[in-house]
């Protein structure tokens, strides 16, 4: 019975979890003495809207909660339109998809150093049907960067002392998303364990 039960308390965890039809990410590692790391989200859904959308576990930071007491911390996030001046930042921004999915998005990445850190490594792995533009927000010519496959870059504090917004725009050539359709389980003979298929 203890087993049954540890079951479906893992699949009500499987299912109560919100999480994007497509579900891309960006690590950053800063090299401040701690290795910072942050990871920000991007994708596709059916459900999905250009603002905040709470169902998919998007939120906003609250208003100065990216730059940290006095601006010190680093922080990656997307900078999303609100209805008034000041942006919305958020570690996850899906817009809406329906697939297969061929077309553009554009998101507005935020990227900043704080004054402990000195550079910040981006890493990235992306299916073959997503390609993604990096370029800087002011005229998009002055920074640009390809993010096929899988791949690193490394961000210098003189380059984000230049800019911190970039202009993200992820192209999506006819992709489906990878999802889980069935698993079977079977409690293992003679051992405290259930093994999923």
């Amino acid at each position: 019975m203890k087993r049954l039960t540890t079951l479906l308390a893992l699949i009500i965890t499987f299912t109560s979890y919100p999480q994007a039809d497509l579900d891309l990410t960006l690590t950053f590692i800063t090299d401040e003495p701690q290795y910072n790391t942050t990871i920000v989200h991007f994708g596709l859904d059916s459900t999905a809207t250009n603002g905040i959308d709470p169902q998919l576990g998007e939120g906003a930071y609250p208003p100065d909660g990216c730059a940290g007491p006095g601006g010190i911390i680093f922080c990656a996030a997307f900078a999303l339109p609100p209805p008034s001046f000041n942006e919305y930042l958020t570690p996850k921004d899906y817009r809406y998809g329906l697939f297969p999915y061929s077309g553009q998005v554009e998101h507005r990445l935020y990227i900043n150093l704080g004054v402990s850190a000195t550079e910040v490594l981006m890493i990235w792995e992306f299916p073959p049907e997503v390609d993604v533009l990096l370029t800087d927000d002011i005229i998009g010519t002055l920074f640009s960067l390809q993010l096929q496959d899988s791949g690193s870059y490394v961000f210098t504090e003189s380059l984000l002392n230049l800019f911190s917004f970039f202009k993200m725009i992820v192209t999506y050539d006819n992709i489906l998303p990878v999802e889980l359709n069935s698993f079977t389980a079977s409690v293992l003979q003679n051992e405290n364990a259930v093994q999923l298929n």
